[in-house]
């Protein structure tokens, strides 16, 4: 696959870009930061009813929570142990009182 010509321009004569409007553009940065997690009714039932009784070792934590903490994992880049603290914290947050899986069990 050939790679699209990317026009070299010397820096003197790059456009720089200007703030208009420092009310918006501090209000977006501030907007950065925010984090809003929704779980839907079906997710909070499901979180902890899927351990059903099997032959062999009882597990601990259904899938659905190893799948959220290992994509918010990967989507943050943060490790195991920060991971926890970071859906214990949400949890609290929204008042819903949910299994959070230990950082062993993540990594």
């Amino acid at each position: 696959m050939t790679q699209l010509h990317q026009r070299y321009r010397y820096p003197k004569y790059q456009k720089r870009y200007k703030v208009h409007t420092w009310c918006s553009y501090e209000q977006s940065l501030i907007n950065r930061g925010d984090f809003t997690l929704w779980l839907s009714e079906n997710v909070i039932q499901s979180w902890n009813s899927d351990l059903n009784q099997r032959m062999g070792r009882p597990e601990l934590y259904c899938d659905l929570s190893i799948k959220t903490a290992l994509t918010l994992r990967l989507l943050f880049k943060r490790s195991p142990r920060q991971t926890e603290s970071f859906l214990k914290s949400k949890f609290r947050l929204i008042n819903v009182w949910l299994n959070v899986q230990d950082h062993f069990e993540i990594a």
